[in-house]
């Protein structure tokens, strides 16, 4: 099941896969991403919202914030994704997120981990996320300051990384597949293993919001990016389970989108724009100016336009049910919704191999 970019999808059960289907059928915007502001104190070389810090509007303020959570709560909203930016620089971060947590919505945090104190990481512990992701972007401080820009915060993640244990939510280490970083992905796997943390790597980097393709140089080649995805055999088992029980709780072949966006996940940009995902900022509304629930409508009906011919031919190739190309992509290398990034589909290709779900060397 592929979801919307940047949404957290909870984890799958008996319960979950019923309360999906009823918001599928229901069009229910149960997972959503907030993303309270567009400043950070790293400017990552890899950043697809980079070149959106300068913008006028870069932080939702906080009783505007508010406003908006109540509105997604309103709407059927349960899990939350809180981001950036960076999203702790937000100033009124403590008071949007204690009133999310009021409103009973389960919350993640995405991070880059410098602006935990201790202070804040208490704070956390009484007013807890589900789960906190926080990027680590090498191990090598040179490595670490070139990725991010930034002197001093090498040291600083690498003490912090031990006090998340034993925290009263779960904790992911994630790190970007880069030129600069990729042969230390199994080390900073081992890392989140040894102290008991989830790890997440994003294979797939992406051209900016704004236009810019730079970050695409940094991406290694699609073949190495699928075997150092595919390295642990629960994560080819997963991609196995993916592809023979390709169920979802809606039909992915019908419509513009193959993911959740506009049936029953969402994301608030820091414009206060809706748009189908993080990636994909394509306005259905300015929540300056209307409700979640006239937006949430707009991009429903979006959702439900029928696919073009390219896209077309997409959906029939048999690996479709893992493949994350979408108009999402098209939309971020400036092209119409039928393109297709082919490093994405040799990449989908390469994992498809590795996991032993068609011979190596098939041209699917």
């Amino acid at each position: 099941m592929m979801e919307s970019a940047g949404i957290v999808v909870p984890g799958k059960g008996t319960y979950i896969d019923a309360l999906l289907r009823h918001a599928a059928e229901s069009r229910i915007p149960v997972q959503g991403e907030l993303e309270i502001t567009t400043a950070c104190n790293f400017r990552c070389a890899h950043c697809y919202v980079s070149g959106m810090l300068n913008t006028e509007r870069h932080e939702i303020n906080t009783d505007v914030a508010c406003r908006v959570i109540d509105e997604v709560a309103d709407a059927g909203c349960i899990w939350l994704l809180i981001t950036g930016g960076e999203p702790l620089l937000h100033r009124g971060f403590r008071g949007l997120w204690k009133h999310a947590i009021g409103r009973g919505l389960r919350l993640s945090l995405f991070t880059n981990g410098s602006m935990l104190s201790d202070d804040t990481l208490a704070f956390l512990q009484d007013f807890p996320p589900e789960t906190l992701e926080v990027s680590v972007y090498s191990l090598r401080c040179a490595t670490f300051d070139a990725v991010t820009g930034t002197t001093g915060q090498h040291r600083k993640l690498m003490a912090l990384i031990p006090k998340l244990q034993k925290k009263a939510f779960d904790v992911v280490l994630k790190t970007p597949l880069l030129k600069m970083n990729h042969d230390e992905v199994p080390d900073i796997e081992d890392i989140a293993s040894q102290y008991g943390f989830g790890f997440r790597m994003d294979a797939i980097i992406h051209p900016t919001v704004s236009g810019s393709l730079s970050p695409v140089d940094h991406r290694i080649p699609a073949v190495r990016a699928a075997s150092l995805a595919m390295r642990q055999p629960a994560i080819r088992n997963q991609l196995r389970c993916a592809y023979h029980d390709a169920t979802v709780p809606f039909d992915e072949k019908t419509g513009i989108l193959p993911c959740s966006a506009g049936i029953y996940s969402f994301q608030v940009a820091a414009d206060l724009t809706v748009n189908p995902c993080s990636i994909f900022r394509r306005s259905f509304g300015d929540l300056l100016l209307e409700t979640f629930r006239d937006a949430w409508q707009r991009l429903c009906v979006f959702r439900s336009q029928p696919r073009g011919v390219s896209a077309d031919e997409c959906m029939k190739c048999p690996l479709v049910s893992i493949c994350v190309n979408c108009p999402g992509i098209a939309h971020l290398h400036g092209k119409g919704s039928d393109f297709v990034d082919s490093y994405v589909c040799e990449y989908t290709k390469a994992i498809a191999q590795r996991a032993g779900l068609v011979p190596s060397g098939t041209n699917t």
